[in-house]
């Protein structure tokens, strides 16, 4: 395990397997850099898991699931809600569904799609912390679905890197969006109109 401190509220930790080789961190999607210092109140470590928060809201530990992905795993409570991951065809609360990490075009679908075309690995909890899993394979989210007591996010390659966010809703968001930065404003020309023909027969 490595562990960094990006901010007050922000924890990074990382995950070296022995013998992986695919551990690149190639997304580029966390700007700035680790602090100096740890504040070590915000961390503990209880045989091979990992405790988060200042009343240890996050319990994470290490995941190598059969197919030969690996990720983390993330203890849920009885009442916990998840949300995000994304564009979804699915409740807000994302608990007890397993769904892709991944960008894929879906046609003319209904509700219960569950790979729409923005898949987004960031996710909050209603215990009051998010997750940002900064891994840009391929990979899955099985929140509650195999293991009801579990959160897991498996990842064929890359980095194995999560961001733990403190926090309620407002300040979680706030630190994600300072994370991964904010999206420039478009040059004037572009912002006309902006019309989309698919599907359309006149």
């Amino acid at each position: 395990w490595t562990v960094q401190q990006w901010a007050p509220n922000i924890i990074k930790l990382s995950f070296q397997p022995t013998g992986y080789i695919h551990n690149k961190d190639i997304t580029g999607a966390a700007l700035g850099k680790a602090l100096s210092k740890i504040d070590k109140t915000l961390i503990a470590q209880n045989g091979n898991q990992i405790l988060i928060g200042k009343n240890k809201e996050v319990t994470l530990s290490y995941l190598q699931d059969q197919e030969g992905n690996k990720g983390f795993q993330i203890v849920l409570t009885t009442d916990e809600k998840i949300f995000g991951g994304g564009e979804r065809a699915l409740p807000l609360n994302r608990r007890g569904y397993k769904f892709n990490l991944y960008n894929n075009p879906w046609y003319g679908y209904a509700e219960g799609a569950d790979n729409l075309n923005f898949s987004v690995p960031f996710f909050s909890s209603s215990k009051g912390y998010a997750l940002f899993f900064d891994n840009g394979s391929k990979g899955y989210a099985d929140i509650g679905k195999t293991k009801p007591n579990l959160f897991q996010a498996g990842f064929s390659s890359g980095a194995l890197s999560v961001f733990v966010i403190l926090g309620n809703y407002q300040q979680t968001l706030t630190s994600y969006q300072q994370l991964t930065g904010k999206q420039p404003l478009p040059p004037k020309w572009a912002l006309g109109n902006f019309m989309s023909r698919f599907g359309y027969t006149s």
